[in-house]
């Protein structure tokens, strides 16, 4: 087998949009190729307690990069990096947020914890993903005083971007778009650190690895 290792996403790829676990011949399909000795990689923007086994029908990986590059783990769930957010960054994030009432979570390493409306991002994420349980109220807005987060999640008018970057734009916080419009119209946004993104986790999962990315 000339393939040291497959890196898949998980929503969408492992898991069909509004579906809330990998098909069995796909999660069989992959674990077929581990066996081969092929590690698994997954690389995707939730975080790694929002794509757990039975998500991924499962599929136990090798490595995860978790919060779009911001955090990547080995098979047993454990930290080999992760780049993540500074007090500043998160709290320009919630005060602009919170003065528009737009919902607002933040991965942290146990799960996302929602300090803007709790309640609309808790029915958004269900509609989305059909789980609902790693998503916690935040609103008392004091877990990152345990650790800062690795990324947010946000949903919001499109033109709030722009208006966030002409305030806060010495930050260079790197928005991602993601998925389609809500109902309402408005967009979602992976959030992360300047310079992070799931092929910088990757190239630096495979340092790790001692693979060479030719």
């Amino acid at each position: 087998m000339p393939y040291k290792a497959i890196i898949l996403d998980v929503d969408g790829t492992l898991v069909a949009h509004g579906e809330p676990s990998a098909r069995p011949a796909v999660a069989e399909m992959v674990r077929r190729v581990q066996a081969l000795g092929v590690k698994v990689v997954i690389a995707t923007g939730r975080t790694y307690y929002a794509m757990n086994t039975s998500i991924l029908g499962g599929i136990k990986p090798d490595y995860a990069i978790c919060a779009n590059g911001a955090q990547m783990l080995d098979s047993a769930g454990r930290p080999l990096a992760s780049e993540d957010f500074t007090p500043e960054e998160m709290y320009a994030l919630v005060d602009y947020f919170e003065d528009y009432d737009y919902p607002l979570a933040f991965c942290f390493s146990d799960s996302y914890y929602v300090y803007v409306e709790f309640e609309k991002m808790r029915r958004f994420y269900k509609s989305v993903t059909g789980h609902e349980e790693f998503v916690r109220d935040g609103e008392d807005q004091d877990r990152h005083l345990i650790d800062m987060p690795h990324a947010a999640f946000m949903v919001c008018p499109e033109e709030a971007v722009p208006a966030f970057q002409a305030k806060f734009g010495h930050l260079e916080l790197h928005f991602m778009r993601v998925g389609g419009r809500t109902e309402a119209g408005w967009c979602c946004y992976d959030v992360v650190r300047q310079g992070i993104d799931k092929g910088a986790g990757l190239a630096g999962l495979c340092r790790a690895m001692g693979l060479d990315l030719s």
